[in-house]
Parts: structure tokens; C-alpha cells; sequence
């Protein structure tokens, strides 16, 4: 029926639907809008307080230990293999290396890295070179990290991925990593489950263990530096869980 043909309570009756679509549409979109800022901001906040963990009080206090010797680490992630909202997990491939001077009986290789909240899939050595006081090792690690995904803009959104890696048979007595953010990275053409890197960054931070789990020869829980690597990534399509 042409608009002409209707009557004045057709016509009411058709400008009032088209108007409340309208409405409907525009709160929809404000909503929409409305969450993926308030998403966005608690992502920043959640991306700068995982770098953040290194306080001052850390810092002077690890600053008197003239054993210590501190390592410069960094990491660079190549790829992200999977992502799952429904898992709460995802999957990483990243190179990890560590960098010091004296120390020579330091090694991060074999079974001394630990990912805390993770599982390392597998770990292929790339570098072990030692040459008189400097010493340098890289390797190349996929592994598996749990992660409390916020669902609540699927199938939009930014996500904050994190994780923390530690060399468990060292103290903070023994070693301090300092973080490498000069060359440390994420390889910009990263596309994983729809996702897009959107900055990346690295930390370190002392994390002590709740108690001396039994141990005799401890007087207190040990204490051992970790380096924290974040990513915020951005969503670029539809795709699943």
C-alpha cells in the first residue's frame, strides 16, 4: 500500500514503528558503544598494572644485594597459536633470551624456567654462547597460559594478555632480571582467532612464594624475579569462542 493510499491512522500507526525502531537501534548502538569504551579503559588499566608491579621498594631493596647478578631478558612473540574465551586459555610462541656478565654457572636452560599459571608445550634451545665474562642464552617457547577472558563485548572487544616466567632454581639472592624493552616485541603481522596486536610491553617483578612449603632450610618463603610480558589485543572480526 502507497503512503498516499493509507489512512491518518495508518499512516500515525507506521511513523510511530519507524520511529521506535529507530530508537530502539540508537539505544542499542549506544549501549554497544558505551561497553566497548568502558571495556577499552579497564584494559588500559588492567595493561598498566601488570607492568607496574615492580615497585620502588623491590627495586631498593634488590639494589643492596652485591651478590645478585643482574640479567637482561626480554621477549619477543611471534605468534599467538590459539585463543579460547571458552577454555579461558591461550597459546603462545614467543623467543625468550638472558643476557649477564660474571656468573658463570648461571643457566636458563633445560627444566629452570617456570611460567606461572602456564604450561610449557615445548622449548627449542637457540643460542648458548659463553665468552670469558659475558654470557648470553635464547630459546624459542610455545606454551599454554590460563586466562580469565572478559566475555562481556563478544564478539568485540580488546583483550589483555599476560604472563609471567621465572627461572624457579634461582633466587632474588642470586638473580635480578632486568628487563630488555629496548628489543623486546610482538611481531606486527600477529593475527590470532581474529585478533590484532594493538602494543606490547615488558616488566619484571619480585614474587615470594606464600610459605617454605615444608622445607627445613629455609627461614622464610623464597622470593625469585619474574618478568611479566602484556599484550593488548583488538578484535578485527566476528569469530567464535
Amino acid at each position: 500500500m502507497k503512503w498516499k493510499q493509507m489512512t491518518s491512522h495508518q499512516k500515525r500507526k507506521l511513523s510511530f514503528g519507524f520511529l521506535l525502531y529507530i530508537l530502539t537501534a540508537a539505544l542499542f548502538l549506544g549501549h554497544v558503544v558505551r561497553t566497548m569504551l568502558i571495556e577499552k579503559n579497564l584494559a588500559d588499566v588492567e595493561y598498566a598494572s601488570t607492568l607496574d608491579s615492580f615497585s620502588t621498594e623491590n627495586a631498593d631493596r634488590t639494589a643492596l644485594s652485591a651478590d645478585t647478578v643482574p640479567v637482561t631478558s626480554g621477549a619477543y612473540v611471534e605468534t599467538i597459536k590459539n585463543i579460547s574465551l571458552k577454555d579461558n586459555a591461550f597459546r603462545v610462541e614467543f623467543i625468550l633470551w638472558f643476557r649477564w656478565e660474571n656468573g658463570q654457572n648461571l643457566s636458563f636452560l633445560e627444566n629452570n624456567l617456570h611460567i606461572r599459571n602456564g604450561t610449557i608445550n615445548h622449548m627449542e634451545v637457540l643460542e648458548d654462547y659463553h665468552d670469558g665474562a659475558l654470557h648470553y642464552q635464547s630459546m624459542r617457547i610455545d606454551a599454554t597460559i590460563s586466562k580469565n577472558f572478559d566475555a562481556a563485548c563478544f564478539p568485540l572487544g580488546t583483550q589483555v594478555l599476560s604472563f609471567y616466567i621465572s627461572p624457579e632454581n634461582y633466587t632474588s639472592d642470586t638473580v635480578i632480571l632486568v628487563p630488555d624493552t629496548e628489543n623486546s616485541g610482538i611481531n606486527s603481522n600477529l593475527s590470532a582467532s581474529g585478533y590484532s596486536p594493538i602494543r606490547s610491553n615488558i616488566s619484571s617483578t619480585l614474587l615470594r612464594h606464600l610459605n617454605t612449603m615444608g622445607n627445613p632450610l629455609l627461614n622464610e618463603p623464597e622470593e625469585i624475579s619474574h618478568l611479566i610480558v602484556a599484550l593488548e589485543l583488538n578484535r578485527n572480526s566476528w569469530g567464535l569462542f
